[in-house]
């Protein structure tokens, strides 16, 4: 007779996550339960307290090694724009704030010091966690490793080795904190499935460096799983399943085969031109959000960077970046990318974007709509004008763009425009080089500038898409509300609408309009958007290939006339069908990959 035990590791079982690295491996379970240190409340004597404060300085030196130590490994295995994550480890061990909050707790409260720095990394977790802001969430993980380490070194612990392996595993955990992924034997792990983290966290990034399928906010993996279970991850659909039976098993084989030969073909499309089988070039650039991922954007053939996301250069600092960080930060990205250009969108901080520790500003019920961007910007002159010369000075060194984000009025563009002319007056004045004819647009995500679109595309050069706001607030919907995320439908007939006007606009004053959000790199969306008049899409540098494929497999008249089609119905479910039907007969290949 089976025991429970026995039957729950025969059982298959099916969890839904977030894919962070594309790819289907299998394996076998290693079950990642990290050490956690229960720390109890003591104290010392008052003799004891510059003892106590000697042996916190010396587990943050132990740290601060460590970390340094970590970082030049993976600079090793790596490159050094993924040893770089690590200066944000580094950054907090050196913060004096908060190792001069620990030590105020141990000299005047008489606290030990494994309690004063509990209390003080807890203390800041909750305060991060606060704030609506999906980067800065995804940062707490960096603050627990980092205070993890110091309790480890005050406890005198050694860290837990991975000695468990197998030749083929699947590690699961509940989160993995980015040195902790760094030091893992990747040689072995096939998969990565945590229950917490998103698309934007370390571990995320440097699982895509890898190439190690990983899904993050699987609910429940640790308990469902078992230590040896066989597991599939499936991150080109989302799916993690703990032992599958052999017919699920074989089926996933003959899957990762057919992915691993079409990723394969893809790479060879990769640096083709981007060009319609009638030939017309279709402008196809990468987004990215550090200057770290350029070398990512040339590997994968984008024509350039479409979106520089700038304020990841503001986020966990203790003060605003200098005119000469922002400059060397530009001007290397800039010659880098040269010949192709560059469009750095100006800082979307504010609302669920404050860097509580440098800018002063109160909890806001709809950050999102809220105080952020351009309208932060606007108020804040000095913060802005320290951006922009920066950028006007690298302009100087290869073709860069400026963008500016949430404008709901010309009015806006018309104050920005007033500052960057201001701006060149004080640099020729100075003999400072910059371009003169620098190129400035206007995102175009707020359903008010999408509807006076002719107003504004007579004051820039060029618009920029962001479709995912755009859909947000057609549909008012929270795109981060799980309990109404099957609402968000970049399909609805409305936001279809506005996103052919917005190209009909810029038609008509004699300027390019860009796709800058997801739906530049959704499959059944290209052959639309072409079809509307979309020259210019930019998307997440992986998925450039793709992108490139659908393009070259189509002809302009075959994408107007999905266009024509899709504009006479009237639900999104219609043309979803519809689309995924072209989709069949344009790449199929790319439906039976992607798809869903």
């Amino acid at each position: 007779m089976k025991s429970s035990i026995d039957k729950k590791r025969i059982q298959s079982i099916e969890l839904s996550g977030i894919p962070v690295s594309d790819g289907i491996a299998s394996g076998r379970a290693v079950l990642y339960n990290q050490e956690i240190y229960n720390i109890t409340k003591t104290f010392i004597k008052k003799t004891k307290k510059k003892d106590e404060v000697e042996r916190l300085r010396l587990a943050l030196e132990k740290t601060k090694n460590e970390l340094f130590a970590i970082q030049q490994d993976i600079l090793v295995k790596l490159d050094k724009g993924k040893a770089d994550f690590f200066n944000v480890h580094l950054l907090i061990i050196e913060d004096e704030i908060l190792i001069k909050s620990i030590e105020a707790l141990i000299t005047n409260n008489l606290q030990s010091a494994e309690w004063s720095v509990y209390e003080i990394i807890d203390k800041e977790v909750k305060k991060m966690l606060a704030i609506e802001d999906t980067y800065l969430k995804e940062r707490v993980a960096d603050l627990y490793d980092v205070g993890k380490r110091i309790l480890k070194h005050l406890l005198n612990k050694n860290e837990t080795v991975m000695s468990r392996l197998y030749k083929k595993s699947i590690l699961i955990a509940h989160d993995l904190t980015p040195s902790q992924t760094a030091t893992l034997d990747f040689s072995k792990i096939k998969g990565i499935v945590t229950e917490v983290g998103g698309k934007t966290s370390h571990t995320a990034i440097l699982a895509r460096s890898l190439g190690i399928p990983a899904l993050v906010g699987v609910s429940f993996a640790l308990s469902k799983s078992m230590e040896g279970d066989t597991v599939v991850v499936d991150s080109n659909t989302g799916k993690v399943v703990f032992n599958p039976d052999k017919s699920t098993l074989k089926l996933y084989s003959t899957a990762a085969h057919v992915y691993d030969v079409w990723k394969h073909e893809l790479e060879k499309i990769a640096h083709l031109e981007s060009v319609t089988k009638d030939n017309t070039k279709i402008h196809v650039a990468g987004n990215i959000e550090i200057s770290e991922e350029v070398d990512t954007v040339l590997k994968h053939g984008a024509q350039g960077i479409g979106l520089y996301r700038t304020e990841f250069l503001y986020l966990n600092r203790k003060d605003f970046p200098t005119e000469e960080e922002l400059f060397e930060n530009a001007k290397d990205v800039v010659e880098k990318i040269a010949p192709e250009s560059v469009i750095f969108r100006t800082i979307d901080l504010g609302g669920d974007k404050m860097n509580k520790s440098f800018i002063d500003s109160q909890n806001e019920a709809n950050p999102f709509l809220g105080w952020r961007a351009i309208r932060y910007c606007l108020e804040n002159p000095a913060v802005f004008k320290t951006q922009l010369r920066a950028l006007l000075r690298a302009s100087a060194f290869g073709k860069a763009k400026i963008m500016i984000p949430m404008i709901s009025d010309v009015s806006e563009i018309i104050q920005t425009k007033n500052i960057i002319e201001q701006l060149k007056q004080e640099l020729e004045e100075k003999n400072i080089a910059y371009d003169n004819d620098i190129e400035i647009g206007s995102m175009i995500e707020i359903p008010s500038a999408a509807l006076t679109a002719d107003a504004i595309a007579q004051e820039v050069d060029f618009f920029s898409v962001g479709s995912n706001d755009l859909v947000q607030y057609t549909l008012a919907v929270d795109r981060t509300n799980s309990k109404i995320a099957h609402l968000f439908d970049p399909f609805n007939p409305g936001v279809l609408i506005l996103l052919q006007k917005i190209v009909d606009s810029a038609k008509k004053n004699n300027i390019d309009a860009h796709i800058c959000g997801e739906l530049g790199s959704d499959p059944l969306a290209i052959p639309l958007l072409i079809g509307m008049g979309y020259r210019h899409l930019s998307v997440g540098p992986s998925s450039v290939p793709e992108v490139k494929k659908i393009i070259r497999n189509l002809t302009i008249n075959e994408a107007e006339t999905i266009t024509k089609t899709v504009k006479k119905m009237t639900s999104s479910a219609e043309i979803y069908r519809y689309l995924k039907s072209e989709l069949v007969r344009i790449a199929p290949e790319i439906v039976n990959n992607r798809v869903s």
